[in-house]
This record gives C-alpha cells, sequence and structure tokens, in this order.
C-alpha cells in the first residue's frame, strides 16, 4: 500500500527453506525499493521486516506450560494459578545492535503464533536494511524453539513431514 505516510508491502507465504536462501529475500527487497523511488517524496523514518510462523501441535498450550509459562503464573498468582488456561500471549521488545526488535507469542488450543519484528533506522535503503537484519540468522535463533513446535504436530498436519533441520 502507498500512502502519503508510508509504502506497506504484505509479506508472501513460504517455508524456513526459501527463506534461509537471501534470493527471495533480496528480490522483495528490489521490489520495495523500486516502489519508494517511484514515489520520489519518502523520506524513510524507519525500516521493517516481520516473520509470521504458525504451529499447530498436539496440546500446545500445555508444551508450553511445561517450558515456562506455568511458573510466570506461580509467581503471579501463587499456588492458586490455574490449569485451565484457555490462551496465552506474550510480547517483548529488545535493542539487539543497532535493530529493536519485537517478539509476540500467542497461543490457544488450536495453535500457536509466533511473530518477530525487526526494526531500523540507520539505514539508506530497505535493501541495506534487510541485508543488516539478517533474516538468516534470525531464523537459526528461532529454528530450536520451532523444531519443538513442529515436532509435536501431527503427522500429515499442512503437508509438514520432517523437521526444520530437513528444510536445509
Amino acid at each position: 500500500m502507498l500512502s502519503l505516510g508510508a509504502v506497506i508491502a504484505a509479506g508472501w507465504l513460504t517455508n524456513s527453506k526459501e527463506l534461509s536462501g537471501q534470493q527471495k529475500i533480496k528480490k522483495f527487497a528490489d521490489i520495495i525499493e523500486l516502489l519508494v523511488k517511484s514515489k520520489g517524496s519518502f523520506a524513510a523514518e524507519y525500516f521493517s521486516v516481520r516473520l509470521f510462523f504458525r504451529f499447530r501441535p498436539e496440546k500446545g498450550l500445555n508444551l508450553l506450560r511445561n517450558r515456562g509459562y506455568e511458573s510466570t503464573l506461580r509467581f503471579i498468582l501463587g499456588e492458586e494459578s490455574s490449569s485451565d488456561v484457555q490462551s496465552f500471549k506474550f510480547s517483548t521488545t529488545r535493542v539487539k545492535s543497532t535493530f529493536l526488535d519485537s517478539i509476540e507469542l500467542e497461543a490457544s488450543s488450536k495453535d500457536v503464533q509466533l511473530r518477530y519484528s525487526r526494526s531500523g533506522t540507520d539505514f539508506d535503503s530497505y535493501t541495506e536494511f534487510v541485508e543488516a537484519a539478517n533474516v538468516t540468522e534470525l531464523l537459526e535463533e528461532l529454528r530450536p524453539f520451532a523444531e519443538i513446535l513442529v515436532a509435536a504436530e501431527p503427522r500429515g498436519l499442512l503437508g509438514r513431514i520432517g523437521s526444520l533441520s530437513e528444510m536445509k
């Protein structure tokens, strides 16, 4: 979308193998650069890239409970923490190098969604930003978490037949 204040481009459905290769990412960045240059009057305030993952593990809430959020509930509610959790949401931001990263995790009985956003201001172009953002490194950082969720998905769901490490 082009507006007076922004160039917003929606992403595309892909897999981690394609994102690990810089070709697709560079191609997307080049398209954004063409849009910005075609408007001519844009002065970028910041650049951003956002990754979205959706998993459908069996008993996803229990999987996350056993890996950490139960202790937070006990800290807040004491021993009266509910074992009947219907949904879970977590978000945080962190500064990493020259980037501001935002991580959002949302889980329900149906699925687990992970959204990772990286923003930066000290770049002359979107292409320069995307190269510095290093999406391949981000994927590697998220891989251990994602592999646990993929391994817990029922076989055959959405065509999943293996782990992320097999998709190199």
